[in-house]
């Protein structure tokens, strides 16, 4: 053989295999082989995309959604027995009435209860009292100043511990005084204890279902007289009402819910001073025989604001006849 083919042979041969080689390799690429060519992350289209959500979500999403329940609002319980002690301990401790005299306010300063002490000394004579009560009594600032206080046995009564402690060690060396504390709107005042009852500035400041209850417990008592204020009834526009304690309001008792029946005689409880600067309370002190709720028709008489600055005023013929035979009556 030519030496020459046999070089051109073997040079066809070599590249013959080296072709089979080839598409045998071809033949066997797979695509995912292809796919890794690729070296450009494969990122998903945004509408594509949906967040892994647990089974028991999709489940509910699938079901028709139920409606959810109504939430119930809670309101926190008011106790009104521990809210009107709270008041009242909070207007003495930081003396809300802003009264530098007395913390019991500025009706309670010597100026402003001369009438008042008065009126209480012409009771006291006149239907011999000799236990009394003065529900609630404050600071006690100015009932020593009643001319015939020495006569009775007094017994001041509030709601407020501190006030009480205080009375106890300013009078201890007053023989005829006592103090206890009481809360009028639930503890009972004892049973034929009192001839008489003084209830002043106090119903005014409290609500109507509470001053309904002091009453009640007034009459309860076997007292036979209540001494208390009205205001003139047209401040009230005729009407009592309803408010919360340490609130005020024109308290007058003839008028519902308390219908009183009319008392025996009245005055003006507040010094002149006092009138001008408080053009608009205009109060006053009455003394009714006990019982007296429930027994007035619901309508309030307008009090003589002139006549009762000059003295003390007849209501009822009882009362006429008193203080005519007192010589306190005065022609009209």
């Amino acid at each position: 053989m030519n030496p020459r083919m046999s070089r051109r042979m073997r040079t066809v041969l070599l590249l013959l295999f080296i072709c089979t080689f080839i598409f045998l390799l071809s033949s066997l690429r797979s695509p995912a082989t292809d796919d890794a060519t690729n070296l450009e992350p494969s990122i998903p289209a945004a509408s594509k995309l949906q967040p892994r959500v647990p089974d028991q979500i999709l489940l509910q999403q699938s079901s028709e959604a139920e409606p959810a329940p109504p939430v119930e609002v809670v309101t926190p319980q008011v106790d009104p027995d521990a809210e009107r002690k709270n008041t009242f301990v909070s207007i003495f401790e930081n003396n809300g009435w802003g009264n530098p005299e007395s913390r019991s306010g500025p009706g309670s300063t010597v100026r402003n209860t001369a009438r008042i002490r008065n009126f209480i000394d012409t009771v006291i004579n006149h239907f011999s009292i000799q236990t009394f009560l003065d529900a609630p009594c404050g600071d006690c600032n100015w009932q020593p100043g009643i001319p015939s206080f020495s006569k009775i046995a007094y017994t001041g009564a509030d709601i407020v511990p501190n006030v009480i402690i205080q009375n106890m060690r300013k009078y201890l060396y007053k023989p005829n005084m006592r103090f206890v504390n009481l809360d009028l709107a639930m503890d009972a005042v004892p049973h034929d204890a009192f001839d008489a009852i003084l209830c002043r500035d106090a119903i005014q400041h409290l609500p109507l279902e509470d001053g309904l209850k002091i009453y009640s417990n007034f009459q309860r008592s076997g007292a036979k007289y209540l001494i208390t204020n009205f205001h003139d009834p047209r401040k009230g526009n005729f009407q009592n009402t309803n408010i919360k304690p340490g609130d005020f309001y024109h308290n007058n008792p003839l008028l519902p819910p308390f219908n009183f029946s009319l008392p025996l005689f009245y005055t003006i409880d507040a010094s002149d001073e006092h009138l001008v600067q408080n053009m608009w309370e205009r109060k006053y002190v009455a003394v009714w025989r006990l019982p007296v709720i429930g027994l007035g028709n619901g309508t309030a008489f307008v009090p003589d604001e002139e006549a009762a600055k000059k003295g003390i005023v007849p209501v009822s013929d009882e009362g006429r006849s008193i203080l005519e035979e007192l010589g306190l009556l005065r022609s009209a």
